[in-house]
């Protein structure tokens, strides 16, 4: 099979051609799934004792607003724990437009 082309079926037939931007959106897609690879590792290799930690902030976090903060005497110097969400903004997913044919 030639470059620059989709075989689909048994048996196989050409059923399209691959566009620049069908390659770069396939490159862009696989760029996101090996950063979210290295968040899940990361997330996977914990030591339990961190997960157990990090879910208790996670309920904590709900109240521990910016005026929750500024009551207390001593700032904690707590940062909030990282959301997916946040993760998938900083890999830049929401701002990709391809989708593939």
């Amino acid at each position: 099979m030639p470059a620059g082309q989709v075989w689909s079926g048994n048996p196989a037939a050409q059923v399209s051609e691959v566009s620049s931007e069908d390659a770069d959106g396939v490159v862009r897609s696989t760029e996101v799934t090996m950063e979210l690879a290295k968040v899940h590792m990361d997330e996977a290799w914990k030591e339990l004792a961190l997960v157990e930690q990090e879910h208790e902030d996670y309920k904590r976090q709900s109240f521990r607003t910016e005026e929750y903060i500024s009551g207390l005497r001593e700032d904690p110097k707590w940062v909030p724990l990282p959301t997916l969400g946040e993760h998938l903004t900083k890999f830049g997913v929401h701002s990709n437009t391809y989708t593939p044919p």
